[in-house]
């Protein structure tokens, strides 16, 4: 019986971990920036959530790892009583309206605080994305690499992870020299191949 009671918290532990905590990944896609979220945050980080608001912006400010997902006017529940840290952006670019959006509707600011969508709970999934029209992360000043924002509510903790991914580096194309080489091989393939099949003739 012991055993299996451990065995029972160990699958729920797992599961949770599994299911917690949001991740936000920036990359770019040809001539635009795309932000994606995803997975859930722990209502347990509130002291209680607060209904009725209106999202006023929907963009990114990267200076102040501002994330604002959803349509402008979407309501909004404000998550109160957690501390979000650092407060440290995760770049030096200002504020960005997004081009087009799709998903929940949900706003970070960890110098202020965190509103998720209408009815939120630790259950709801935060999936949304939004992209941004000739933007690159260089253009944001948002350096690739990770970073980690804690909420914190007494013993209850969750986090949200930005992962910024670097662009893939350019196809590189072959110098004039690079494609001498190329064409002799070629022609000493060619070459090689006409005295072989005149050695089988002869």
């Amino acid at each position: 019986m012991k055993m299996l009671i451990s065995a029972g918290i160990v699958l729920a532990v797992f599961a949770n971990c599994a299911t917690a905590a949001i991740n936000v990944t920036i990359q770019e896609s040809g001539t635009n920036l795309v932000i994606a979220s995803s997975g859930t945050l722990n209502s347990g980080v509130c002291t209680s959530i607060a209904t009725g608001f209106s999202s006023a912006f929907n963009g990114i400010d990267p200076s102040v790892s501002n994330l604002a997902f959803g349509a402008v006017n979407s309501v909004q529940d404000q998550c109160v009583g957690t501390t979000i840290t650092p407060t440290t952006g995760f770049g030096s670019g200002g504020s960005l309206a997004a081009t087009t959006n799709t998903g929940v509707s949900y706003y970070f600011l960890p110098g202020i605080g965190f509103w998720g969508p209408s009815g939120w709970n630790s259950g709801t999934a935060m999936t949304a994305s939004m992209s941004f029209a000739n933007a690159s992360l260089a253009g944001e000043g948002i350096a690739p690499g990770t970073y980690v924002y804690t909420f914190t509510n007494g013993a209850t903790t969750d986090t949200l992870t930005i992962n910024a991914i670097a662009p893939a580096p350019p196809v590189p194309t072959p110098t004039l020299s690079e494609w001498g080489v190329i064409i002799m091989i070629a022609l000493m393939a060619l070459v090689s191949g006409r005295r072989y099949r005149r050695h089988r003739k002869a």
